[in-house]
């Protein structure tokens, strides 16, 4: 009752249902759920720290249901991602064996990627997490885990005994795959990479 008077002076009939009129802006995601979309404010001189915490560990969990690998969707998000995987997959097994394409681009959304990411095992997306601990001192920050302007790089080189080896850059620096081994300074062999993408679009 306390946050609501803070934040609420008036109730207003928006389609079906009455939704609260706000004393300021507020965070689209806070109140989503209420209906008041496109609402946007800084929280910070009406909310408690305690109440920002409790906002932040909702969204944050509420991301890492919807988008990440957490335990509680039971692997019905990152499967989302498989069709992009596989895309993947065929664009490099067509540039390896040499159709002269330099490069493939994809361009998406966070809602994306993070499951791209959480289906091919990258660091820190590996171990799914009950919902409920995604945001506890070692759980999975989204702001962290998927900032703004997000990328995902997979860089392919051959070298002079004409291996192929893949460098996996997420957010310009160095991803790893824990679930394999690198073949030398973060390097993967490609078909140690495609045998381990194609186990995981099983």
């Amino acid at each position: 009752a306390g946050m609501d008077s803070r934040l609420f002076h008036q109730f207003h009939y928006s389609g079906d249902k009455y939704v609260p009129a706000v004393t300021d802006r507020i965070d689209l995601d806070l109140f989503a759920d209420l209906g008041a979309d496109e609402l946007l404010f800084e929280a910070g001189d009406k909310l408690s720290a305690s109440e920002l915490k409790s906002a932040f560990v909702h969204k944050n969990a509420d991301a890492y249901y919807n988008y990440g690998p957490a335990a509680d969707s039971k692997g019905i998000v990152i499967s989302y991602a498989k069709p992009i995987l596989r895309g993947v997959l065929d664009d490099a097994a067509a540039a390896v064996a040499g159709n002269d394409r330099a490069a493939d681009f994809r361009f998406g959304h966070d809602s994306g990627l993070l499951p791209l990411l959480s289906l091919m095992h990258v660091k820190g997306l590996e171990e799914p997490l009950p919902m409920a601990k995604s945001s506890d001192e070692n759980g999975a920050f989204i702001f962290d885990l998927m900032p703004m302007g997000s990328n995902l790089q997979l860089i392919f080189y051959r070298n002079r005994n004409g291996e192929v080896l893949v460098r996996l850059l997420k957010n310009e620096r160095e991803a790893t795959i824990p679930a394999l081994t690198a073949a030398e300074g973060g390097f993967y062999r490609w078909q140690d990479l495609r045998a381990h993408f194609a186990e995981l679009l099983r």
